[in-house]
């Protein structure tokens, strides 16, 4: 689970909903959104049931990026809200292949260091 300080409220998630960067990839949609400059980098994960019927599948790609998460976010700058949702194609994926894609989206629109 991420630290309370990383994750998106209610509030937050609408407000960064509106008013954010979409940037897509084969396995991912990915919203980044500002916040005060002062804050740590929040994060929140979308998984639809188009994605995954069964509320198990759902709850582990979740679980699982959300372990990505904790180890990204020492190089998120800060700062930022990410809305990370989850495409059909990422429901079948193994957990290194899901690390390579979360990464790589995070990389190639400039937001790890």
């Amino acid at each position: 689970m991420l630290p309370k300080k990383h994750r998106i409220s209610r509030k937050e998630f609408s407000s960064v909903l509106t008013k954010s960067l979409l940037r897509h990839s084969n396995l991912f949609s990915l919203r980044v959104g500002a916040l005060s400059p002062d804050k740590a980098p929040h994060l929140a994960v979308v998984v639809s049931k188009k994605v995954s019927s069964t509320a198990a599948g759902r709850n582990l790609l979740k679980r699982r990026s959300r372990d990505i998460f904790q180890k990204l976010i020492p190089r998120l700058k800060p700062g930022t809200a990410y809305i990370l949702f989850f495409k059909k194609e990422a429901a079948s994926l193994s957990f290194s292949k899901l690390k390579e894609g979360i990464e790589a989206l995070f990389t190639t629109h400039g937001k790890l260091s």
